[in-house]
């Protein structure tokens, strides 16, 4: 997919091809979504091209500044957007950590997708107290080295049971370096107060399923 700027309009809009011969119409007030799958540019799956122009004139009068000189004062610069990459998080010199507020899990399956080709990404569960939970700390992951994944399954070295982990308040901590972090997606319901009650009474959460960020 390929997108370029739309004239005509000051308002923000794009124009897309996939074959760089023929243009859609411009999307006037488009603004970009990763998840939208059926949008203009559709960035969800698939690598982005965005060209974009660079110019030393005066707004609105490149072309007669242009005439005065034969040194060129305009560019085309074409950016590369990473597939499933719209935002993310980065460590900066060493480790980088941060961890969830609490949660639960409806199904114990958690996938993140990271590029991590010449880092490491290594995780953990905790209960809401954020103290380890027996089999699922760091040194038991199996973590994330010298790859880039869009879908990368967490997993633990001992084989824990998994059903341990559902329904119950979790937090979810990760360690990192020299690697992007972009998302992780799993069936889960963030937890306040009342959830707590709800968890300690054995009644069921509303359930919720999405990314943790983007």
């Amino acid at each position: 997919m390929t997108a370029r700027p739309g004239w005509g309009d000051r308002r923000q809009c794009l124009r897309s091809s996939d074959d760089l011969k023929s243009w859609t119409n411009p999307e006037l007030r488009f603004q970009p979504d990763p998840l939208d799958i059926d949008g203009p540019v559709g960035m969800y799956g698939l690598p982005v091209h965005i060209y974009s122009e660079a110019n030393r004139g005066a707004h609105g009068r490149e072309r007669s500044e242009q005439n005065k000189t034969e040194q060129p004062l305009s560019s085309l610069m074409l950016h590369r957007l990473r597939k499933d990459g719209w935002m993310y998080l980065s460590s900066k010199g060493d480790w980088a950590v941060f961890q969830t507020k609490p949660f639960s899990l409806r199904s114990p399956t958690i996938k993140t997708n990271a590029a991590a080709n010449y880092g490491e990404v290594w995780h953990q569960l905790t209960d809401e107290k954020s103290q380890p939970i027996e089999g699922y700390s760091f040194e038991d992951c199996v973590p994330l080295q010298g790859e880039d994944s869009l879908c990368f399954e967490l997993r633990w070295k001992k084989g824990a049971n998994r059903k341990t982990i559902v329904n119950r308040p979790l937090r979810l901590e990760v360690k990192f370096r020299q690697a992007n972090i972009y998302s992780f997606e799993m069936d889960h319901h963030f937890l306040d107060a009342h959830d707590m009650w709800l968890l300690k009474d054995g009644k069921p959460l509303p359930k919720i399923r999405g990314l943790i960020f983007e």
